[in-house]
């Protein structure tokens, strides 16, 4: 199957044309454009879906402290964090690994590593690929993707990430990364300099986390022009399951880039299409792009079955139309009739609707005529938190409802209390205790709480 890997790197973008047969990755071809040249590749390659990665300035590392939660609290935990670190910044896409409890001051949080880019910054990257209508499969900066294609490791390890000026050290421990330091280096060969970074970033893992790492391992140029040597044994990272193209079969002019090796030339582009480990970076606004596209894209096929299929019932039902035309007429003949029937049929019903009002009016008079029925329901209610000064009830409102007659009420009083807590509780306590009543239903209510004074009104079922 093909697929098409492109990283940002610098002022350059490198397009990879791979495809996969078996458990290997063929390279196919490989270009290099500018950021002109890279925006016309977009509107012209005919490639649908497209695997991102690359060295992005606003990529961020940060070693944060939580709480034993897990889910979304934890993901909102790491988000307030990295706002209050990086207040100019909105909002995040991040992904993370735990790091390990905090042994060191004996508590139950836990340390995790998150790996964030701002939201803005994902976005307007992403949206140079939506309008040339182009699927970002997905995105990752180079210290996950260089992290995706590394093999598993059975031992603590410190990864060197070389890439021109640009130095990456990140150490991995149980195959999860553990801390993450970039360099600026002098050149773009590994010198005194590189090697003095690796050696004192070998002692902080040994002094502060407390575990030492067994081996480095080099992913980029192996050149080394140091007289220095690491404090431990180095290894090379091999693609040994890519096949490269010979360098007469590129398609751009690599100038100076000849002398150097295809391999490393190409590894970030080609680390963006191995499984991401710790999960995809597209933004969430992208997210649901993604998804809405993917329903239209299923809708649009099925609307035209349905359409197809209505046109073949109305065409094959198109003989019984004259059939149909008669028969509604005589229909239209007898609705006359029917329609007397039902006029005569409605008076019935509204004289009927009279006889049981004055009748319900009738059943229900003693009950109007005694008020102690509805003050003995209002004071069974919950009266200790509240000082109920009027009570009003409005016979002149009876109605008939259903099977029995409904009076309106206005309950007017005081909720004492020190604080605002206190008097919105007491009155939240006495107006369940009325709503808890069947024969109760509340129809308005309104609390001042500065002036500590409230209004409920309702109706009971008489």
């Amino acid at each position: 199957m093909a697929k098409v890997s492109l990283s940002f790197e610098n002022d350059s973008v490198k397009v990879v044309f791979t495809e996969r047969r078996g458990g290997r990755i063929k390279v196919k071809d490989y270009i290099l454009l500018d950021w002109p040249s890279f925006k016309e590749f977009l509107k012209k390659d005919k490639t649908k879906s497209l695997y991102v990665t690359g060295t992005f300035p606003e990529t961020l590392e940060e070693v944060i402290t939580v709480p034993p939660i897990k889910g979304k609290p934890l993901q909102d935990f790491i988000r307030k964090e990295l706002k209050r670190r990086y207040p100019d910044v909105d909002d995040f896409v991040f992904m993370f690994n735990d790091v390990g409890a905090d042994k060191v001051r004996g508590t139950t949080a836990r340390d995790v590593l998150v790996t964030a880019l701002p939201v803005e910054s994902v976005d307007s990257l992403l949206y140079e690929f939506v309008q040339n209508k182009k699927d970002v499969i997905q995105l990752q900066p180079d210290i996950l993707a260089i992290f995706n294609m590394l093999p598993a490791f059975d031992c603590p390890v410190l990864v060197l990430f070389v890439k021109d000026t640009v130095r990456v050290l990140f150490f991995i421990h149980d195959n999860r990364i553990h801390m993450v330091r970039k360099i600026t280096g002098v050149s773009k060969e590994i010198d005194d300099f590189d090697i003095q970074n690796i050696n004192m970033t070998v002692n902080y893992c040994r002094q502060n986390l407390k575990i030492e790492p067994r081996m480095l391992y080099i992913a980029g140029p192996q050149r080394i022009s140091s007289n220095l040597f690491p404090l431990i044994p180095v290894a090379t990272l091999m693609l040994k399951d890519i096949e490269f193209p010979s360098m007469r079969a590129a398609s751009y002019d690599r100038g100076d880039e000849e002398a150097e090796d295809l391999q490393n030339t190409l590894m970030l582009t080609l680390a963006g299409l191995f499984k991401p480990r710790l999960g995809n970076l597209i933004s969430p606004s992208y997210r649901l792009y993604r998804i809405i596209k993917k329903y239209l894209n299923l809708a649009l096929p099925l609307f035209v079955v349905a359409l197809v299929f209505f046109a073949f019932m109305v065409f094959s039902n198109s003989k019984d139309v004259v059939r149909y035309e008669r028969e509604i007429n005589t229909l239209q003949q007898r609705i006359g009739d029917i329609a007397v029937a039902f006029n005569e049929l409605k008076t019935l019903e509204k004289k009927k609707d009279d006889i049981v009002y004055i009748n319900s009016l009738i059943q229900g008079s003693s009950y109007m005529a005694n008020p102690g029925r509805v003050l003995s329901i209002i004071s069974s209610s919950d009266l200790a938190g509240v000082d109920l000064q009027e009570i009003r009830i409005d016979f002149k409102r009876v109605e008939s409802k259903g099977n029995g007659l409904t009076a309106g009420f206005s309950l007017e009083g005081k909720s004492p209390g020190s604080g605002y807590a206190e008097i919105l509780r007491n009155y939240r306590a006495f107006l369940d205790s009325l709503k808890r009543y069947p024969r109760i239903r509340i129809t308005g209510e309104d609390i001042d709480v500065e002036r500590k004074r409230f209004v409920i009104q309702g109706e009971l079922k008489l």
